[in-house]
C-alpha cells in the first residue's frame, strides 16, 4: 500500500482477503512508525536527492493551470 496501491490490489498481491488486509492495517502502522524512528534518527546527510520531490511539486503547479 505504500505504494500506492488500494487496499484490494494489495490483497490480491498477497493472495489474501480485503478484509485480512483491513485487519492488519492498524496492526503494521504503528510498528513501520517505530522502525522510521529508530532508524531515521540523527542523520547527519551531505547530501540530499530532490528528484521526486520537484516531481511532485511540478505536478501540484501545474495542476493550478495559468493562475
Amino acid at each position: 500500500m505504500a505504494e500506492g496501491l488500494s487496499i484490494r490490489a494489495t490483497g490480491r498481491l498477497l493472495d489474501v482477503d480485503k478484509d485480512t488486509v483491513n485487519h492488519w492495517l492498524p496492526v503494521l502502522g504503528p510498528h513501520c512508525q517505530h522502525v522510521m524512528h529508530y532508524f531515521f534518527r540523527n542523520l547527519h546527510l551531505h547530501e540530499c536527492q530532490l528528484d521526486e520531490l520537484l516531481d511532485e511539486l511540478w505536478t501540484c503547479i501545474s495542476k493550478k493551470g495559468p493562475n
